[in-house]
């Protein structure tokens, strides 16, 4: 993901990327690809400028403070806040309607898909 890809994504979604998260995009979406490329079934942070704006325009959330990051394709979404200072992690599991940290930030989410 470049820096056209972000602005895109801004422009689609009305919206500025929380700094660390858009950083985190720029700097790691190449090892995100090949991860992914690698574990098949794996649920990863979304690369694709056109997976984030589609994916946050079919997320239902209580929110419209979040950012969804990635999906599971069956309703499932992991997503950051929008407002808070850092770029937590958050899961949302749309069975129980229920929302639970998942990492402290992206980084370490990347830390737990390279250990698998």
């Amino acid at each position: 993901m470049d820096i056209a890809d972000l602005e895109r994504v801004e422009s689609a979604l009305k919206l500025s990327l929380p700094k660390a998260y858009r950083e985190f995009l720029l700097d790691q979406s190449s090892e995100i690809r090949r991860l992914r490329a690698e574990m098949k079934y794996v649920v990863a942070p979304w690369i694709d400028a056109d997976e984030l704006i589609t994916g946050n325009r079919g997320a239902v959330f209580p929110s419209a403070n979040r950012l969804v990051v990635a999906g599971n394709g069956a309703g499932d979404y992991w997503f950051v806040e929008m407002a808070a200072a850092q770029s937590a992690i958050w899961f949302y599991e749309h069975e129980t309607d229920e929302t639970s940290w998942a990492y402290d930030q992206p980084a370490d989410w990347l830390a737990n898909l390279r250990e698998r």
